[in-house]
């Protein structure tokens, strides 16, 4: 009967506590230090945060169920946390998507120091000399990445005709 006991016990799914998941989130803070978004992938960079916010609203009253799911998530996300190569390849993809985008986009939709300052980043790696070193690569791709995924769309309408009559308010906003 205690064999059969033992090897039940070595085969049941290990649970956790809320105090363990504080441990493994502080873990997992170390781990964010000095890390910058624009160096891993959209989903990895998503899953670290939002297993690291599960982890944090953890109460007393968390099942031990919510409390281990939490935990389980969290070390998955740690495990998958790996940097994309940031190279000279990687810039002139992102260099390219970029020029495609902004190209498909209408300047007149968007905050425009937003759209000034991702053609300013723009304008600048393309100028990265031939010879930059790594570390500039990477300082341009955070560069060109941060200013575009910081573009922002206008909070104003462009009105282009208003008619005032008695009762009725038009506006017409590009053409329609």
């Amino acid at each position: 009967k205690d064999k059969l006991q033992e090897a039940y016990d070595a085969f049941k799914p290990k649970t956790y506590t809320k105090e363990q998941a504080e441990e493994l989130a502080a873990d997992a803070e170390k781990l964010l230090e000095g890390k910058n978004e624009f160096e891993y992938t959209a989903k990895v960079w998503k899953d670290m945060q939002d297993a690291l916010a599960a982890v944090k609203a953890l109460t007393a009253e968390s099942t031990t169920e919510q409390t281990t799911t939490a935990y389980r998530n969290l070390k998955k996300a740690m495990a998958a946390f790996e940097p994309i190569v940031i190279d000279r390849e990687a810039l002139a993809t992102l260099i390219s998507d970029v020029e495609r985008d902004m190209d498909r986009l209408n300047k007149e939709d968007y905050v425009p120091s937003a759209w000034t300052a991702t053609l300013a980043a723009l304008a600048e790696v393309k100028d990265l000399p031939e010879n930059a070193d790594e570390a500039a690569v990477k300082a341009a791709y955070g560069k060109l990445w941060t200013a575009f995924k910081n573009l922002k769309g206008s909070p104003y309408v462009a009105v282009t005709d208003i008619a005032i009559n008695p009762g009725t308010l038009t506006l017409t906003i590009g053409g329609t």
